[in-house]
């Protein structure tokens, strides 16, 4: 009997030490854990402050990003920056209106070519296929381009003759 109660309690021991063992190796993975997200949310932040692209700089930079392995998350962010909203209005999340007004897809009227950043329009066009399924990429990504254009056009206009209003003499 004695020599059963000496095996109960080595074998306690051993399942003790086992479940020691298991509780420091969990606590390790949760620190690994929240490690890492603490790395993914300080990479998405970092990727949603790259956006709307204010200048043809950071057109290249983020072309440069999306030859990188993390290419995938900028297509996801601009998806969810080009769902708020008709595209005609979205794009300017991702493309702010002077990058708009001074390029096109292909570089004509005097414009800068889009197509001169070989990562940056097809993430874009793959982005906007997704939002907006129901005719070509580009096609749409032209026409919410020229929806902005006008529309800075209608702005300039309206504020032309309150600026010459307001240079009348009295």
């Amino acid at each position: 009997m004695e020599k059963n109660i000496e095996e109960l309690l080595a074998e306690v021991k051993g399942i003790k030490e086992g479940l020691n063992a298991l509780t420091e190796a969990v606590g390790s993975l949760t620190a690994y854990v929240r490690q890492s997200a603490k790395v993914e949310t300080r990479r998405v932040e970092t990727m949603e402050s790259s956006f709307p692209l204010n200048t043809a700089e950071d057109l290249q930079e983020i072309d440069g990003k999306l030859g990188d392995p993390h290419s995938e998350n900028y297509t996801k962010l601009m998806v969810t920056l080009l769902k708020n909203g008709r595209l005609s209005r979205s794009i300017l999340n991702v493309m702010s209106e002077d990058i708009v007004l001074s390029h096109n897809l292909e570089g004509g009227q005097n414009k800068k070519k889009l197509k001169a950043y070989p990562n940056c329009v097809p993430a874009l066009l793959n982005a906007i296929a997704l939002v907006e399924p129901s005719e070509p990429p580009a096609k749409a990504l032209l026409k919410a381009m020229r929806c902005v254009k006008n529309l800075s056009c209608t702005k300039k206009s309206q504020r032309r003759p309150q600026m010459l209003k307001s240079q009348r003499p009295r």
